[in-house]
């Protein structure tokens, strides 16, 4: 399953159906977005994590051409267990690094296409020497260039590689900068390259989150936050990314809440920005249960990518948010039409919907589409697809107004509804537990009906493009009984209330030529 769903100015790709999580982004040169991480299959632990990418137009859309439909898998099968620092270069290259035997950074990278750059591999390790330190970290440059961090005690050393793996001898003392922090670092989760030649690392001096900022002597920089340090409490967690714009003020990804992205902006001397979004924070709340932001890039143009991950279908996927310079979100990125959509893939998915009105679209395979809360448009696509409905609350009509959803491409043939979940008990005339199955007046819609309202006035109604009104039966609709008999009430016999109060536009996209609909 590798799904995507979006929405005006985020779009939520998944990689191989399983747990999908994003560390890092860059911005290609033609303004394109990769987005790098890790995958593993929660089903199966043993196997491991994958190295994963996606590919993203400059629109936020899933690039296609790229990998395999937008995505790319590095099979690594990495323990699950063991800890790895990745970071995605401007080419499309994986540079990563992890712990090897006695304090040795192993850093090791993956060309565009995958495969193992054997000569910078073979370069860094000769670079790297034992004892350097714990929990490696790197940092790509724009230059192409790496930078590697690694921890002992109150100490942070780094070195860089040239573009090679090779050591750059003229950075620091011997090709190695050496860092002091106020109290043992019980981790380090970023460093960036200023242009001045400071730098500025993410880390936990005495567990406390802090950006620390080092001159490029590798001394703590005085005219930053508090004698170089600047703690940071308003997150909901330790990491995130940073960026630091032309200006040289720096913003800071993160999450506040667990279910939202968001960014800290502060000036260049570590002070809040307070000319940015909410006195110098902005929060955009994902769809699904979870989000962490993890990465951030920034535009030529100034507009503010944030990456990581979102719990939105199922399990945890890649994620990106595009901010304008403001920090408003920016309704060109994601789905530039306003709408909401949630697309399959060739295989067989499940996609459910997140409580908004939705555009559900399978492709191939047999999927289960399930629209959830909100009015919705589903499109079960090529296969044997089954359209499930869990509540009333799925799709309704009240006294007043319509949040029924539509079924666009219903095949008697081979897709079914599954209505099991809400207790009628056979086809009838929409009393006493039946379902009303008729067409409208010009026989272009077929309508499933209860008249039988809950407590808050709702009751069942679910359109379907076409006549059906003769054959749908137990081969294509589930119920609650093992049986489901034909109906056999016509149209002039429905009541007179089985279109809308008013159409609702809405468009189907992912075809050659879009057609616009009108949901009644």
């Amino acid at each position: 399953m590798a799904t995507s769903y979006s929405a005006p100015g985020i779009m939520i790709v998944d990689i191989n159906g399983y747990a999908d999580n994003a560390y890092d982004m860059v911005i290609q040169p033609d303004g394109s977005v990769l987005v790098a991480g890790l995958s593993y299959h929660a089903l199966d632990l043993d196997y491991g994590k994958d190295f994963s990418l996606a590919h993203l137009n400059t629109d936020g859309s899933v690039d296609s051409t790229y990998g395999n439909a937008g995505r790319l898998v590095i099979h690594k099968q990495i323990p699950i267990e063991k800890d790895y620092s990745l970071r995605v270069q401007t080419d499309g290259a994986v540079v990563a690094a992890h712990e090897g035997h006695d304090n040795t950074p192993i850093v090791q990278r993956w060309g565009p296409d995958g495969k193992a750059d054997a000569v910078f591999n073979a370069n860094a390790q000769a670079s790297l020497s034992s004892g350097f330190g714990h929990a490696p970290i790197v940092e790509v440059n724009s230059d192409g260039s790496v930078l590697v961090g690694a921890v002992e005690g109150s100490t942070l050393r780094v070195t860089q590689l040239h573009a090679d793996g090779t050591q750059d001898l003229s950075f620091g003392t011997n090709g190695v900068l050496t860092l002091q922090a106020p109290g043992t670092l019980q981790f380090v989760l970023g460093l960036t390259s200023l242009a001045d030649g400071g730098i500025l690392v993410q880390g936990a001096p005495n567990f406390h989150n802090s950006l620390l900022k080092y001159t490029a002597a590798g001394e703590l920089d005085t005219h930053f936050g508090v004698n170089g340090i600047m703690e940071i409490n308003n997150v909901g967690s330790y990491g995130g990314g940073v960026a630091v714009q032309d200006d040289g003020k720096i913003l800071l990804s993160n999450t506040t809440s667990f279910d939202d992205f968001t960014v800290l902006r502060f000036n260049a001397d570590g002070s809040p920005d307070v000319s940015f979004g909410n006195q110098g924070s902005v929060s955009i709340n994902l769809p699904g249960d979870y989000a962490a932001g993890n990465a951030i890039a920034v535009q030529d143009d100034g507009k503010i990518l944030l990456g990581g991950s979102a719990f939105a279908n199922g399990g945890s996927d890649f994620a990106a948010v595009r901010l304008n310079a403001d920090g408003s979100l920016d309704s060109t990125f994601g789905s530039t039409d306003g709408s909401t959509r949630l697309v399959g893939s060739s295989g067989s998915d499940v996609l459910e919907g997140l409580g908004s009105d939705e555009i559900l679209r399978g492709l191939a395979g047999d999927d289960v589409l399930q629209g959830n809360l909100g009015r919705d448009l589903l499109s079960g696509g090529a296969g044997h697809d089954v359209f499930r409905y869990a509540s009333v609350t799925d799709s309704f009509r009240t006294a007043d107004s319509s949040d029924s959803d539509r079924i666009l491409d219903f095949n008697p043939a081979e897709d079914r509804i599954d209505l099991s979940a809400l207790g009628f008990t056979g086809i009838g005339n929409g009393y006493d537990g039946t379902l009303l199955i008729g067409n409208n007046a010009d026989d272009s819609r077929t309508y499933l009906k209860s008249f039988e309202a809950n407590a808050d006035g709702q009751r069942f109604e679910l359109v379907l493009d076409g006549n059906f009104a003769g054959q749908l039966d137990d081969s294509n609709l589930t119920l609650s009984t093992a049986s489901v008999a034909r109906s056999s009430v016509d149209s002039a016999a429905l009541p007179g209330d089985l279109s809308a109060p008013e159409p609702v536009e809405l468009t189907l996209i992912g075809t050659v030529d879009p057609h616009t609909y009108n949901v009644v």
